[in-house]
């Protein structure tokens, strides 16, 4: 009986590397879908070969799909040539994303600075006086680093 598993589960993986969708892998093989996850949920090493099989089929679906795409362009299909332009250029983006990616930049960079003081922070005073000072409220903790840590002679004024 093991070895029989061992030839679904086989078989399971390889239709799985060809198409990611375990409902169809499964209804193809006439392997019930519950039977499928009592595997996966029994066998770790199975789980990982299903995850791995997973990723290639999804690997091998967005080739294809990329590969059509490519094509459409090929063929002069004005609303792939948009969406190709729009995902691969950055000058051809709708207003609102270049913003928006544009805004999270500088939010990153915000977020970097902050780290940094903090660090610096927690190595000068230690983590708990940093705790202290913190509280809970990220307004008032910039406040509080400005009045009551921070040396008069550095500028946070970047944050």
């Amino acid at each position: 009986m093991a070895r029989k598993n061992q030839k679904q589960k086989n078989k399971l993986l390889a239709e799985l590397a060809e198409s990611p969708l375990i409902s169809r892998a499964c209804s193809k093989l006439k392997i019930h879908r519950s039977t499928f996850y009592r595997w996966r949920d029994e066998d770790p090493t199975f789980k990982a070969d299903v995850a791995l099989a997973i990723e290639r089929g999804r690997d091998k679906i967005s080739d294809f799909a990329e590969a059509k795409l490519y094509e459409n362009v090929s063929n002069n299909n004005q609303q792939a040539i948009a969406f190709v332009l729009r995902h691969n250029n950055r000058r051809y983006r709708p207003h609102a994303i270049r913003l928006y990616l544009d805004e999270n930049k500088k939010q990153e960079h915000e977020l970097n600075i902050i780290k940094a003081i903090l660090n610096e922070l927690i190595d000068n005073i230690g983590i708990d006086e940093a705790m202290r000072v913190a509280g809970h409220d990220p307004v008032e903790f910039r406040k509080r680093v400005r009045e009551e840590i921070w040396p008069k002679d550095k500028s946070i004024d970047e944050l």
